[in-house]
């Protein structure tokens, strides 16, 4: 499950930079997983889309993605 912390527009380069919250089943997510599961979220090419960072919580199910 995917939630949108924030989002900023970047009007020099002309793209989004998003910061999300997942709740993860196990582990870490790969990127492949967080791509696919962004894009589809997003309704977006998983190609416009690139994963800057994953960082896991510890103890927690939750993971923060930085997304542009």
């Amino acid at each position: 499950m995917l939630e949108k912390l924030s989002e900023k527009r970047n009007d020099v380069i002309g793209r989004s930079e998003l910061k999300l919250s997942a709740l993860v089943e196990s582990g870490s997510p790969s990127r492949g997983d967080v791509l696919k599961a962004v894009s589809d979220w997003l309704k977006v090419e998983a190609n416009r889309i690139s994963i800057v960072k994953i960082e896991p919580s510890f103890g927690s199910p939750e993971s923060l993605i930085h997304v542009r």
